[in-house]
């Protein structure tokens, strides 16, 4: 599936599905950089600071959404995004 713009801004949502076809998660883009995910009602992501308007569109996300942020170091989110990116085809954008 195609990203879906948020709002009018530059950010976009990805669904991702499971093997069953199932959606199970969103990948939240700020411009072309995946700044985190959603899973469960739980909105993983780093420690990295971004822009201000990449922080307001993240809060605004989150607080629609109604999720819980669980925030963690910037390796273990990196290489939890590069692992979502290599199954589900999606470019990691600046995230390094």
């Amino acid at each position: 599936m195609e990203k879906q713009r948020f709002h009018t801004h530059n950010a976009y949502i990805l669904p991702i599905k499971d093997v069953n076809g199932f959606y199970f998660a969103e990948v939240f883009f700020s411009y072309y950089t995946p700044i985190g995910v959603n899973v469960g009602g739980k909105f993983i992501t780093s420690k990295r600071k971004y822009s201000t308007s990449t922080t307001r569109q993240t809060n605004r996300y989150i607080k629609e959404k109604n999720l819980t942020a669980d925030v963690m170091e910037n390796l273990t989110f990196f290489i939890i995004m590069k692992e979502l990116a290599s199954k589900h085809n999606f470019d990691l954008g600046r995230l390094r």
